[in-house]
């Protein structure tokens, strides 16, 4: 043993040839017996406080005499328990210098890090807050919602926001929800309405926590109750006395009354928008089961001829329409005056909205037919893919039909925004008919509903991206140079979308009957208000252009409808 050793145990070695003060006689030739160290308790190693579930001394601190322990509470107990029993978590029963002195450690490096992660959750959007935010669905449906959402700048069409709106709720409730079935589907909306009722409980616990800030609500108590007596208060004397209130009059400034009822409902949009949008952050962060909620399937039937026979009266009744349009097909319009007494234009035009609502009675019946026929047996599937695809190629026959009425008719009386939308519809409907068929092939359409919603949002925005109004407008104009027939009141109806093709393509006489309608629309907007179409109708119909005033009905001057009677 060293000296150092022996001085560090309070040992003093004994110089040579002499015998220890310490030591028996006859025993001064032998080394001091030297005891082991003491082992001390766990969590004592290095001077680090002992933890014995009670009050601890923490280290650093020197303790003064007649201070008092500190008592370890919820917030001060965990550090001290994390540093005092680090050697049982260690590896290999070892206990570092860092674990046990500092175990506070790790209790503040988590609290840093939730602290760090406050502002990125605060940041979220609707779609990004939801658990669901990586699914290609998701992916798509956002970046098709911007798109449709870009078409309310682009376009002035008043008649397009709507349908944006309606599209774009189903696309976000669709993704928030993972619906995939119909019925979820339509569940979507009415649950993101149903969030701003599940979402009060959660409103309530914010603004009890935000009641207990010392200064926030004071000040807002203050400002508000001040505000009513000044407006209560103020008003009653200024409404009594004539002097008082002519002081009220030059301290207040003047507000038009176009300007304040436009600051009201502007007031009223941002209130209502921001519950829409707390509704949609609620539905993203707590997504209901929709597709357990939604109608559950049917039962399927035991017999196969109890769905076959409904079936096969629908297939029987459509043959039977096919053969009457190939006989007015090929018998012409003196076969359709004989038979009908009405002309060829008429006819088309009386049935196209029975064939549409037919067309989409005709899914229904597919989708109702697929979901109770048996498919236990390759017979009853054989029976399934058979009637049901001989019913689908028909109604692809009537969507046909349906469009080729349609054409005839606007080549007869011109063309509208309203027969474009017609067309549009129907042809989404026969896209869904070749979905109905792709599906048939293996029995299998859980991905038809979102493909149908995907294609009808697709169909939406390449609508808006290829201006629809102008495009009416050009269109009628190319009729007018090639039969001399136009409508001019219907011309003067559309947007501003449609004026720079009517003020470059009309003669000028006629561009100014038509354009006169539209010179309130020629004001710049405001910069929050800026739309391409009207900065392009602005461009093309300058402020200071002379132009004749739209006609009375009877009256002289602009003809409303040049060569037909406007239908």
């Amino acid at each position: 043993m060293d000296l150092r050793a022996a001085r560090r145990l309070g040992v003093g070695a004994p110089a040579p040839g002499r015998t220890s003060r310490c030591l028996p006689a006859g025993r001064a030739s032998r080394a001091p017996t030297v005891r082991p160290p003491r082992r001390q308790p766990r969590g004592r190693e290095h001077g680090a406080p002992v933890h014995r579930g009670g009050d601890a001394w923490p280290r650093g601190r020197p303790r003064r005499p007649g201070a008092r322990r500190p008592r370890g509470g919820p917030a001060l107990r965990p550090p001290l328990a994390a540093g005092a029993y680090a050697r049982r978590a260690g590896p290999a029963g070892r206990c570092g210098r860092d674990r046990c002195v500092r175990g506070a450690g790790p209790a503040r490096s988590r609290r840093r890090s939730r602290t760090a992660d406050g502002p990125a959750r605060r940041r979220r959007l609707v779609l990004w807050s939801s658990v669901r935010r990586r699914a290609a669905w998701t992916v798509v449906s956002a970046l098709l919602s911007v798109g449709l959402g870009a078409l309310v700048v682009l376009r002035a069409a008043e008649w397009l926001p709507v349908l944006v709106l309606l599209v774009v709720g189903l696309l976000v409730t669709t993704a928030l929800t993972g619906a995939r079935r119909l019925g979820a589907l339509l569940l979507g909306p009415p649950a993101w309405v149903l969030s701003a009722v599940r979402g009060l409980p959660l409103l309530q616990r914010t603004l009890a926590t935000t009641r207990g800030h010392r200064l926030l609500w004071p000040v807002v108590r203050t400002v508000v109750l001040s505000a009513v007596a000044l407006v209560v208060f103020g008003g009653l004397f200024a409404s009594g006395d004539a002097v008082f209130g002519a002081w009220v009059d030059r301290l207040l400034p003047d507000v038009d009354l176009v300007l304040a009822d436009t600051l009201v409902l502007r007031a009223f949009l941002w209130f209502f928008v921001a519950g829409v949008v707390l509704a949609g952050t609620y539905l993203a962060l707590n997504p209901p089961p929709v597709e357990r909620a939604a109608t559950p399937s049917p039962r399927t039937v035991t017999r196969p001829w109890e769905w076959a026979v409904p079936v096969g009266a629908v297939v029987a009744v459509l043959l039977g329409f096919l053969v009457a349009q190939a006989s007015a097909m090929w018998g012409g319009h003196d076969f359709v005056r004989r038979s009908t007494g009405l002309t060829y234009a008429e006819y088309v035009h009386q049935g196209f909205a029975q064939l549409t609502v037919a067309t989409a009675l005709t899914l229904g019946t597919i989708g109702l037919a697929g979901r109770v026929a048996p498919r236990r047996t390759r017979g009853d599937r054989l029976l399934l893919r058979a009637l049901l695809g001989t019913l689908g190629v028909l109604t692809l026959v009537v969507v046909a039909s349906a469009l080729f009425r349609m054409a005839v008719y606007q080549e007869a009386y011109g063309y509208t925004v309203t027969r474009v939308l017609v067309d549009l519809f129907e042809l989404w409907l026969g896209l869904v008919v070749v979905m109905v068929l792709v599906a048939g092939v293996r029995l299998s359409g859980r991905w038809v509903p979102r493909a149908a919603l995907l294609a009808g949002a697709s169909m939406l925005l390449a609508l808006g991206v290829a201006d629809p109004e102008a495009r009416v407008a050009g269109a009628n104009i190319e009729r007018y140079e090639q039969t001399g027939r136009l409508d001019l009141v219907y011309l003067a109806s559309l947007g501003p979308d449609a004026t720079p093709v009517i003020a470059e393509r009309l003669p000028d006489q006629l561009a100014a009957c038509v354009l006169a309608n539209l010179r309130h629309d020629t004001d710049p907007d405001p910069l929050w208000g800026w739309n391409l179409g009207r900065a392009r109708a602005a461009e093309a119909v300058p402020a200071g252009s002379d132009a004749q005033s739209p006609p009375e009905e009877g009256g002289q001057g602009c003809l409303r409808v040049i060569g037909e009677d406007g239908r």
